[in-house]
């Protein structure tokens, strides 16, 4: 916990850095009033007169990148982390990582996962032992732009297969659930390059039309948080019996 004694300023500039700092303080209060419990907290001490220190939550840049991603914790797992993610927030589904590399591991060969990663094979038979249906398709980019559900798409990106999950298109720009790197955005011309033309999409009973993945959260930064907007920079990958007519 950091704490920041605003107390006892000097002067008139003094007075407004007060002022400036306890809007701030006052809105980071209210704002955290919806965050969970647990989290780090700034203490704010003598910021308004009689309101006593106030503690107000906050998040990690890294964390906010990943509010609605399920991130991977295995070199070879983004593709069960992929459709944790799809499960979790398009179908309301109790599942993690975990419980979705547990169930792909009944349905593939352990040895091969570790050497070379989970297969779209292991997520549709998966998919299909737990109830729903899972498809696979083969568009291009101007089909893809008129999907309106989260799909899971194969990127190669310098040598490294990597699966994420595409949340919406537009003519110009990707949004992508990345397992590894959280919500960001890919220029158009290099998904393009990177996809292997190839979607897989999952249906069935409990999807949410209206799920937050179809609204992606858009990239946080410091200058976000100052003034409310966000230039869409894309992070490099250095870090590393249903009718689907009617979706696509």
């Amino acid at each position: 916990m950091v704490s920041l004694n605003l107390a006892n300023p000097k002067g008139t500039e003094g007075m407004l850095r007060t002022i400036a700092c306890a809007a701030f303080a006052v809105g980071l209060a209210l704002h955290g009033l919806c965050a969970e419990a647990g989290r780090p907290s700034i203490a704010f001490g003598g910021v308004i007169p009689g309101a006593g220190v106030i503690h107000v939550p906050v998040r990690s840049m890294q964390s906010m990148h990943f509010i609605h991603v399920v991130h991977q914790q295995n070199d070879f797992s983004c593709g069960a982390a992929s459709l944790a993610t799809i499960l979790k927030y398009a179908f309301k589904l109790p599942v993690t990582e975990k419980s979705v590399m547990a169930g792909l591991f009944t349905v593939s060969n352990p040895a091969v996962v570790r050497k070379v990663g989970f297969s779209l094979l292991d997520l549709k038979n998966y998919v299909d032992k737990i109830g729903l249906h899972g498809e696979g398709y083969i568009v291009n980019y101007k089909q893809l732009e008129n999907v309106r559900i989260p799909v899971i798409v194969l990127l190669n990106l310098k040598g490294y297969k990597h699966f994420v999950v595409v949340e919406r298109t537009t003519p110009s720009r990707v949004y992508i659930a990345d397992p590894m790197l959280g919500d960001r955005v890919m220029p158009s011309t290099v998904f393009a390059k990177d996809w292997d033309k190839i979607v897989f999409a999952v249906f069935g009973k409990g999807y949410h039309k209206n799920n937050v993945l179809l609204t992606p959260v858009k990239q946080p930064s410091a200058k976000r948080l100052l003034f409310g907007r966000l230039p869409q920079v894309p992070l490099q990958p250095a870090h590393f019996g249903y009718n689907a007519a009617k979706y696509f």
